[in-house]
């Protein structure tokens, strides 16, 4: 699938954050980021489950884990995007008990469910920092691509919401975590298609 005018090359690039902060993203932009997200995390596997990590918070044991495990019941990241009981701000288990497969797995979920639903979360925004710690821990799974498109995520999330505090929070974790990064992989990454993901 040819991408469509990508958004690693997108204008956004070429403004500052406050010319950024000042439009709200369109619904164009949203939707081509969509297919985006889907093409480039297409069949990435689940890895920790979400029921699980809450075991794990609870110093639960392996049986436990397994228990909550098989209450997951879908099948790829696209069912818990549309889950309307999934919250990716949760604060009891949740992100920081995955691992990296599932890391991966539940952000592009989350990603698409903020997108479609336009709403963002400040809980979710800590988990898109890329700082160095975390680089050695939960993104080590993610492709080129597949960071490049979390770049991308970030910087439309700058001009989401309606919420001031919030627009200016997503702001700082992409310029401080984000910016330089995504400035690199959009000029290695200007091949014809996406792959998909692993």
């Amino acid at each position: 699938m040819k991408i469509l005018g990508s958004l690693r090359e997108h204008r956004f690039l070429e403004r500052n954050s406050i010319e950024m902060a000042g439009r709200r993203a369109t619904e164009a932009e949203i939707q081509h980021l969509l297919r985006e997200i889907e093409i480039a995390f297409r069949g990435v596997k689940k890895g920790v489950s979400w029921s699980e990590s809450r075991i794990i918070d609870s110093y639960g044991t392996s049986e436990e884990r397994g228990v909550a495990r098989m209450q997951d019941k879908d099948k790829s990241w696209e069912e818990v995007s549309i889950n309307p009981n999934w919250d990716p701000g949760t604060g009891v288990g949740g992100w920081a008990f995955l691992d990296p497969h599932g890391f991966r797995y539940y952000m592009a979920a989350a990603m698409t469910k903020v997108l479609r639903e336009r709403s963002t979360g400040n809980l979710f925004t800590f988990w898109l920092e890329y700082s160095d710690d975390r680089k050695a821990t939960y993104w080590t799974e993610f492709s080129k691509d597949q960071l490049c498109l979390v770049a991308e995520f970030v910087l439309v999330s700058t001009r989401l919401s309606v919420d001031s505090l919030e627009r200016q929070k997503w702001r700082k974790t992409y310029e401080k975590y984000w910016q330089k990064l995504h400035s690199q992989l959009s000029q290695k990454l200007k091949t014809p298609e996406r792959k998909k993901g692993k």
